[in-house]
């Protein structure tokens, strides 16, 4: 299956550049505004090279652990680069493989116009955690773990020898998700970059990104902001430094988000990271995609290819971090446990129920990141019953894990304020547990394990919690 993949990967990317009539190449993602990028170590490399041309191939290593489920990993990758660098027409390729990933860029240049296409997949956000630049996998939705192939295009204009306009745009599909668009334009200037992109959802305009930086000769900045619609906002400024030796690297960062969606919406993150080789024969790749000391000057005419290279990369990055490409795994809310998520719920719909009589009902699911959400889709009942259907329009991935429903008003004939015979028999039959409202504003738990029900109380000691 990784051997199809990474076939279908190559393919994908041949009819992406079918235009060019040669091998195309550019080292992916070195540069710190590369939202997408390696930023990986040379552990190996096979390398041909003349005054024009120049083949890599490479086996490299992520500097930086990747962290899922508080475990560390360190995830070895595969890349092949060819730069054919002419005196008015230059051609670029690269290929990289990162476990079942494959991301390839194809492009040319000449005179002052620069073109590049995009194609990759990947087997989701948590695999590519480093590309996201610091952002939490789960922050913006919990879609951690969801397949997706991106294709793009961009198109690059030098209008002097320091100022270069660009633009483009990407697609990024999921299967049983809607498509996810991002449109991005920028400029760099000298040592200084910035590009501006939107993300969309279908029709809709979903979320927006900035990054601009400066890329100095050892010392790096670069400053990135993620703005979704729905109540989150991701920001962090990154310092690189680069030692003398051309191998040793310090990168400083610190980060901060907001997500009114999530009930851990607010997250800080500051980290001091090391990148320090154990060998002699290591090599760190420079900002223009080459090994410090290796090829000739002609090969520097190429870095304003790699500053579009980094632009369009930046921008699949900025996609599938603001969208999971579902409206409901956007804008639902998302809770650290199935108790947070039914207490949300039961407090919206209690009220109501109370006051107009009738009973409500749904389900709590339980997202990829493991977080738990209330289904958006509530039945109506009538005054003494409600059909709960808990796998309606529950987003794609996800699984049903509880039902709750409510009482409605008080009634002298009822048992108002416990589980009836029949919400336990619901529950059991469905395999689920059970959560009720009642009119004088208690929570009740069926734990569907141990058949027993609970009452929650609150901080002091009253089991009427809910509004009612």
């Amino acid at each position: 299956m990784k051997i199809l993949r990474t076939f279908k990967g190559l393919f994908g990317l041949l009819l992406a550049s079918i235009f060019a009539p040669q091998i195309l190449c550019a080292q992916l993602g070195t540069g710190p505004q590369s939202v997408m990028g390696l930023g990986s170590n040379i552990k190996s490399q096979f390398l041909i090279t003349d005054d024009t041309s120049r083949l890599s191939i490479a086996r490299l290593e992520s500097p930086y652990p990747l962290s899922s489920d508080d475990e560390e990993i360190h995830i070895p990758a595969f890349n092949l680069d060819y730069i054919h660098a002419g005196n008015a027409t230059s051609y670029y390729l690269s290929l990289t493989n990162k476990n079942d990933d494959i991301h390839g860029i194809a492009g040319f240049s000449f005179d002052r116009f620069k073109f590049a296409s995009l194609y990759g997949n990947s087997d989701g956000i948590i695999s590519a955690r480093q590309e996201l630049n610091g952002v939490a996998p789960n922050f913006f939705h919990g879609a951690v773990s969801y397949d997706y192939q991106y294709t793009g295009a961009m198109l690059g204009l030098s209008l002097t020898d320091e100022l270069m306009i660009h633009g483009g745009s990407n697609f990024i599909r999921s299967a049983g998700l809607e498509d996810r668009s991002v449109y991005f334009s920028g400029f760099s200037f000298k040592k200084f970059y910035t590009t501006f992109s939107s993300v969309n959802r279908s029709d809709e305009t979903v979320g927006y990104s900035l990054v601009y930086g400066f890329d100095l000769e050892r010392y790096d900045f670069s400053y990135q902001e993620l703005i979704s619609r729905y109540g989150a906002t991701w920001r962090e400024a990154t310092i690189d430094f680069l030692a003398t030796d051309n191998l040793s690297r310090m990168r400083l960062s610190f980060g901060r988000g907001n997500n009114d969606l999530h009930e851990a919406g607010e997250e800080t993150r500051v980290a001091l990271m090391f990148s320090i080789p154990l060998g002699g024969d290591s090599k760190r790749l420079n900002r223009s995609g080459s090994a410090k000391g290796l090829g000739s000057n002609r090969f520097s005419s190429t870095n304003s290819f790699h500053k579009l290279r980094n632009a369009g990369i930046g921008a699949v990055g900025s996609g599938v971090a603001l969208s999971s490409g579902s409206a409901d795994l956007d804008r639902t809310p998302r809770f650290k446990s199935q108790h947070r998520a039914a207490y949300f719920v039961l407090s919206n719909f209690n009220p109501i129920s109370v006051l107009q009589n009738r009973e409500y009902g749904s389900s709590v699911y339980r997202n990829r990141d493991k977080t738990f959400s209330p289904n958006r889709f509530v039945s109506i009942g009538n005054h003494d019953s409600v059909l709960i259907t808990p796998y309606a329009n529950i987003p794609i991935g996800t699984r049903p894990t509880a039902i709750w429903h409510t009482h409605g008003a008080y009634k002298p004939r009822y048992a108002n304020e416990q589980f009836s015979a029949a919400d336990i028999r619901a529950a059991i039959n469905l395999k689920m547990d059970g959560y009720l409202g009642t009119p004088l504003g208690r929570m009740k738990y069926f734990d569907l394990d141990s058949r027993v029900i609970y009452t929650f109380l609150n901080e002091t000691g009253s089991n009427e919690i809910l509004p009612h």
